[in-house]
């Protein structure tokens, strides 16, 4: 996150991604009001590029609403997905993008 506020990297992300926050922000675990998931999730609006995927992708069978971030990083062209998701870190890369953890993309990170 700080390295996109520092404009070193451009993040993107999309209105489905972020109502996929916005609920699992929501969820009793997180102990957040709703204020504070109002907080969180317009600061990752203001600091994300939004993208519209065009394209619908079908690709991660185990768990559909994955195919969101595909969306997205097809939409945005992106070099680099970072996610925690299991069933996105099991395909590796997906259409030449890699999918990293993000514990793995901060080392590469900071490589650069």
């Amino acid at each position: 996150m700080n390295l996109a506020m520092t404009g070193k990297f451009i993040c993107y992300t999309s209105p489905d991604i972020l109502d996929e926050i916005r609920g699992v922000l929501s969820r009793p675990k997180f102990n957040l009001s709703t204020d504070e998931v109002t907080y969180l999730t317009t600061e990752l609006e203001n600091l994300f590029v939004i993208t519209f995927p065009k394209v619908k992708i079908r690709a991660v069978k185990k768990d559909p609403d994955d195919d969101m971030i595909l969306e997205c990083a097809i939409e945005s062209n992106a070099d680099l997905i970072v996610s925690g998701d299991s069933h996105l870190l099991e395909l590796g890369q997906w259409q030449g993008i890699n999918i990293k953890n993000p514990v793995d993309a901060m080392t590469l990170f900071e490589k650069l």
